[in-house]
């Protein structure tokens, strides 16, 4: 078994040999850092349950539940630190030892955040949504998307009557027993109005409200306490970012004003919907809308059962994302799978290529066209962000710039996002799309590129790299590291959807939506582009970064390892 291998149960090895000095240290930082997590933890608790908003009862039964939730928390974020500290220490550590540990470490947070729920999970999602986690805990944590553990529905009742003060049976019929989704801090019914229309409800879990000020501090501390002990691996800047956007979901009001905002800024295209707020029956922990039918947008097989081809559903999400972010600055902060649906609309679309080719969607139709669209269907407004009107014409130039290539326009982006000293390590404002990074690279002469490798290269050998990585992307807009995030799932879903033999033609297509909608951000229709002359710029700029000129192959070559994590070229 290797050094930190998993047993079959996925429990740590028992069998590692510590230290006394590490046992101490573990015991002395655990039961220090767990009484102060604690009694603050107890201390916000109070402070919460008796303010007005909470309900007269949860004191009692807050208490124990934030004792043991602060206490769970700080001894497994005691235990990961000291074992990822004596794997740093170790001199003949290996990179699989660093894997399994990176697995065994993911496993212990998934644990945790199945078990704490709420808070916990949105947390877990932020963090791996971040790209900054290596793989293995991104790979643990995505089933974190997937079905919650619902409430009781006599909890939602109470919570419905509660907040609509009335019975629910005056407005609301046929309440559903078993909600048709149940996610971490909310679950939804279906019911049926007084006029006969049907509703979606989402109605937030009583414990959401019980442990939300708690689990928040907890978190923080925990926090502070990594990024001492890991200073180059500091974390810690994104904190209040989570605490704004989780605030935000919580507030169901907020939530219905995002919807309206997204609606209206997307309403010339019929083939996206948000399903409508009955304002009226909604409150900050209550949410009535439209009820409106549709499956996963990551369902190929339902697809091509109703004659939807794939990429076109793609290429509308994209198109949705690219049209919110460069022309109005405001984007749905958390478009994962489960918060976007696919129904088909009667219609009318010319085929080409392979479905064309081998009439996929076959029965008799003709093989030059169907009769039916793609519609997407954005759920969860809650996390929305909005750039400012410099940074969003900033991004916009960015956007601009990579589809020309232009050094110059990409530094100055870089500066007006406020990297100034650092505007010429632009091409990290891709980190985590390759096909993007790829062109960025390129853009840079070659006399600034090797500059710029030199450097990285110092800063590596000084052990300041990871510092000022973490700097840099510190120093950027809070939007713009959300919209990085967002990038990298819509990213993942069109490649998806595509398919695993078809990513960098789902690579192009994004590339391709995102500078045409940046163009236009920027200039206006007057600065759109023919499709056909900017995918040709894009897939020549694409083939750049993976074939490098001969005359700087023994360059890249002696380089490349210190090149490989900024996705910087490389043969």
């Amino acid at each position: 078994m290797l050094r930190y291998g998993l047993t079959r149960q996925g429990a740590h090895p028992s069998t590692w040999n510590r230290s006394r000095a590490v046992r101490r240290l573990r015991n002395v930082t655990a039961a220090g850092l767990g009484v102060s997590a604690i009694a603050l933890g107890v201390s916000h608790t109070v402070k919460s349950a008796r303010s007005p908003e909470a309900g007269a009862n949860i004191l009692e039964v807050q208490l124990p539940s934030a004792l043991q939730r602060a206490l769970t928390t700080v001894s497994a974020t005691v235990q990961v630190s000291l074992e990822y500290r004596k794997l740093e220490r170790a001199e003949d550590a290996t990179p699989e030892q660093r894997r399994e540990l990176d697995l065994w470490a993911a496993q212990k947070v998934l644990d945790l955040c199945k078990r704490h729920g709420g808070v916990y999970i949105k947390a877990a999602q932020f963090a791996a949504s971040t790209g900054m986690l290596p793989p293995e805990y991104h790979t643990a944590l995505v089933v974190l998307q997937d079905r919650a553990p619902p409430s009781p529905v006599s909890e939602v009742r109470q919570t419905l009557e509660e907040e609509l003060g009335t019975a629910y049976e005056d407005v609301l019929l046929n309440l559903s027993e078993a909600p048709i989704a149940a996610a971490s801090l909310a679950q939804v019914h279906t019911a049926t109005l007084r006029n006969g229309e049907r509703v979606a409800v989402k109605v937030q879990y009583r414990s959401t409200r019980e442990h939300l000020e708690a689990d928040l501090f907890t978190l923080r501390t925990v926090s502070k306490f990594v990024s001492w002990a890991f200073p180059d691996y500091s974390l810690h800047w994104l904190v209040p970012q989570f605490e704004r956007r989780l605030r935000a979901e919580t507030n169901f009001r907020t939530e219905a004003l995002n919807g309206k905002r997204i609606a209206s800024a997307l309403a010339s295209n019929s083939q996206i919907k948000v399903p409508k707020v009955y304002e009226e029956l909604s409150s900050r922990r209550v949410l009535t809308m439209e009820f409106e039918e549709g499956f996963r947008i990551t369902d190929k097989e339902k697809m091509h059962a109703e004659k939807l081809d794939p990429r076109e559903v793609a290429g509308l999400l994209s198109e949705a994302l690219a049209q919110l972010t460069f022309q109005h600055g405001f984007f749905h902060a958390d478009p994962h799978p489960g918060n976007i649906l696919v129904r088909a609309l009667p219609g009318k679309r010319a085929l080409s290529g392979f479905y064309a080719s081998f009439n996929i969607f076959g029965h008799g139709q003709s093989s030059k066209e169907r009769t039916m669209v793609p519609q997407l269907i954005l759920l969860d407004h809650g996390a929305c962000c909005e750039l400012s009107e410099s940074t969003r014409l900033a991004y916009c130039k960015l956007w601009d710039g990579l589809s020309r290539l232009d050094n110059a326009q990409l530094e100055e982006a870089c500066n007006d996002l406020g990297e100034r000293k650092l505007s010429a390590f632009y091409p990290l404002l891709f980190a985590g799309d390759k096909a993007a990074s790829r062109l960025a690279w390129h853009s840079v002469p070659r006399e600034q590129l090797l500059r710029i490798v030199r450097e990285i290269k110092e800063r590596r050998e000084q052990g300041t790299i990871t510092a000022d990585f973490t700097n840099f992307f510190s120093g950027l807009p809070p939007a713009l590291t959300e919209l990085m995030k967002v990038s990298a799932l819509v990213k993942g879903t069109m490649r998806d959807l595509y398919g695993p033999s078809c990513r960098n033609e789902a690579d192009r297509k994004r590339l391709k939506v995102f500078m045409k909608h940046a163009a236009i951000g920027l200039h206006g229709n007057a600065g759109q582009e023919n499709d056909a002359s900017l995918l040709q710029r894009v897939s020549r700029g694409l083939r750049l970064g993976v074939w490098v000129p001969l005359t700087q192959l023994r360059t890249y070559w002696d380089l490349s390892h210190i090149a490989k994590p900024f996705d910087m070229p490389k043969v």
